[in-house]
Formats: structure tokens, sequence, C-alpha cells
């Protein structure tokens, strides 16, 4: 009985997953079409492609693409809430995005408080970003002082 609650409880996360996962596909197609039509090298090739029209095109459809590129972490959050809720599916989406937008802004005011990073070192200086960029440094590079001198 208990082999069959866990099997089950592992479908059920499959499918929760199955939703952002089906989207990155389509996404990586309208960045890399969107990328490589407006790559420099093939402009020098097929000159119509430096019009003012396809460069707006491509550049919008690379754009599209990266927004779900950028906000992989969001969509899941959503869709694991989403997924996992029993009953008042749109509640449980929104606590999931709101939870995942608190959690990076506590942990941005707590470091940056600490004096572990400042928001001066992100590209867009904010700090509800702080906290995703210091836990994937510290994921990734763990406590070692790694130089590169």
């Amino acid at each position: 009985m208990k082999k069959d609650k866990v099997l089950e409880a592992f479908q059920k996360l499959g499918k929760v997953l199955m939703a952002p996962v089906l989207i990155l596909p389509i996404a990586g197609i309208l960045v890399g079409v969107g990328s490589a039509f407006s790559n420099p090298n093939l402009i020098k090739l097929a000159p119509f492609l430096g019009s003012s029209f396809f460069t707006y095109f491509f550049t919008i459809m690379k754009e599209a693409g990266n927004v779900v590129n950028n906000h992989i972490p969001v969509i899941f959050a959503i869709s694991i809430a989403y997924g996992f809720a029993k009953a008042e599916k749109g509640t449980a989406a929104l606590s999931g995005f709101l939870g995942y937008m608190t959690m990076n802004t506590v942990m941005g005011t707590f470091l940056t408080l600490r004096g572990t990073i400042t928001p001066d070192e992100l590209p867009n200086r904010s700090k509800r970003h702080i906290g995703r960029y210091y836990v994937g440094y510290r994921c990734f590079w763990g406590d070692f002082n790694w130089s590169f001198s």
C-alpha cells in the first residue's frame, strides 16, 4: 500500500512539472530563430535581413522567448502550487508566486543588511534578485575561495 502512495505522489509530481517543461522548447525555438536571423554574419550573407522590419521582427521573437527563460523559477513556483492544489487553484498559483518573490526579497534584504552582497553588484540593482543570485553562487561555488588570477 505504501509503495502505491509513493508512486502516486511521483506521478502527480511528474504531471505538475510537465506544464513548465513543455513551454521550454517553444521558448528555445523563439530564441534560436530570433538569434540566428539577427546574427551579423548571416546579415552579411543576406543583407535584406538587416532591414528594420526583419531586425524588429527577430529581436522581438528572441525577447519573447527570453521571457520564459528569464522567469523559469517563477513559472515552476506557480505550476507547482497550481498543480498540487485540490481547490482554489488560482489562489494557490498566486500564493506560489508571492511566496517565491517574498523569499527572494527577504533573502536579498538580509544579505544586504549583513553586507554579504550589495545591490550595486547586480545589473538591475534590485534586492529581490540578490537572494536568487547569491544562493545560486553559493550552491555552485560553495564556500571555496576560487582565485582566477
